[in-house]
């Protein structure tokens, strides 16, 4: 009789969890915890969570928050869970039962307001801790910060949506900056990105890596129905693009020796006039100026100091250094996404509302980033070695933050 295949099991990276014991012998100042949100993705958060439990970060966390699927990872560490205790739970459920409730909208019994998921209005609030808003001081309850105010602009204004970020923000200026910085310094924070969900500062936390040497960074799994169908959307994307630029360029390319024959001509309006209705149909038109139909506006915009003015060549060489310079560098850098459901257009649209609040720079010392890479927030249906791969991204983005942290500010280890 032959034995039965073993089933895949999810697995927590053990081995980065070990190497980040050296982590113990050195005192770091984070107290707050503050996980963005991200659906599915969130499952990376496990890993990070191995790495700061063996380092001895996770113990004199006091704060834990979050957004989201954040929100949840922050609550299960608040009540003393474990990363192994939450795997073991992660395992037992069904993740794709939580599709029914996700994003839906809720309110309290007997009162009219409606509220959604909280990635809608900041997906990483990692400056929720900077400030006196969820001070437990007596100095900061809500009583004495908006009942007792003598400026009542000022107590209204905490609840004004645009002025939300002046209750996270220290009461009074701090003016100086090692004070600011040690405010800073104390939270932590977890957030995710990938090539196609690109973040503030995502070039920043790409080199982060390189610390490591590249050791088992993005060891993507190939046989996942997840990554298969990953690929598949890259291969279409990457074709499209492909094509699509090779069209452009075409095009561009003719327009652009039409117009330089243009200027060729004798340097007057009737002969320049004259050649351009020549060389451009009617239906190219639109293409320089929206709705445009008629030859001489076009012209004007084109070729003339002023309409019906004099012809300059300025405006010609001026869209071949600045306007097409601009539009290969866009199509380079930002990536184009390939949506083929009303899901995946709301969730675009979900994941763009929800950067409107993108970190700042000085936020990149404090955030260990985690490259979540063909994962996306509705992917529930993961299979057990798409779970070990996002928790060990998270693991290793959690390892090369400390390795950068200890380096940057040079701390020394403890004696004892």
């Amino acid at each position: 009789m032959g034995s039965e295949e073993s089933k895949p099991v999810t697995e927590l990276p053990h081995d980065l969890g070990e190497a980040a014991r050296k982590f113990k012998k050195y005192d770091f100042p984070f107290e707050n915890l503050v996980l963005e949100g991200g659906g599915a993705k969130g499952i990376a958060y496990v890993g990070a969570m191995k790495v700061l439990e063996e380092a001895g970060i996770t113990p004199q966390i006091k704060r834990f928050a979050g957004t989201s699927a954040g929100a949840i990872t922050a609550g299960l560490m608040a009540i003393g869970m474990t990363s192994d205790e939450i795997v073991k739970e992660m395992v037992d459920v069904d993740m794709e039962s939580t599709l029914l409730v996700v994003f839906r909208p809720y309110k309290y019994l007997h009162k009219p307001d409606m509220y959604i998921d909280g990635g809608v209005c900041a997906n990483f609030p990692i400056y929720c801790y900077d400030g006196w808003w969820l001070s437990m001081d007596e100095q900061d309850t809500f009583d004495k910060r908006i009942e007792e105010e003598p400026d009542e602009a000022r107590a209204k204004g905490y609840f004004y949506p645009e002025y939300s970020e002046t209750r996270f923000q220290p009461f009074e200026v701090v003016s100086d900056e090692e004070q600011r910085k040690e405010r800073r310094q104390k939270t932590l924070g977890l957030m995710l990105y990938s090539k196609t969900g690109r973040k503030a500062y995502q070039d920043i936390f790409i080199k982060r890596l390189e610390i490591l040497e590249n050791k088992g960074v993005n060891q993507r799994p190939s046989d996942t129905k997840l990554a298969k169908q990953f690929e598949e959307r890259e291969k279409v994307r990457e074709k499209r693009i492909a094509e699509h630029r090779q069209e452009m360029e075409k095009d561009l390319d003719s327009k652009k020796e039409r117009l330089f024959k243009v200027l060729e001509a004798p340097r007057n309006r009737r002969d320049m006039l004259k050649l351009f209705t020549e060389l451009f149909p009617e239906d190219e038109l639109k293409d320089f100026h929206d709705g445009a139909k008629d030859h001489e506006v076009v012209f004007n915009i084109l070729f003339a100091k002023y309409p019906g003015g004099p012809v300059t060549d300025g405006t010609i060489h001026s869209l071949y250094k600045n306007w097409e310079p601009l539009e290969n560098g866009l199509r380079d850098a930002v990536s184009q996404r390939v949506i083929e459901s009303p899901t995946e257009l709301y969730l675009q649209y979900l994941d763009f509302v929800g950067t409107n609040k993108p970190i700042k720079r000085e936020d990149v010392e404090r955030s260990i980033a985690i490259d979540v890479d063909y994962v996306s927030t509705m992917d529930f249906n993961m299979e057990p070695a798409d779970q070990t791969f996002l928790m060990r991204q998270g693991a290793l983005a959690t390892l090369a933050f400390l390795e950068e942290y200890v380096q940057k500010n040079r701390l020394k280890k403890r004696s004892s």
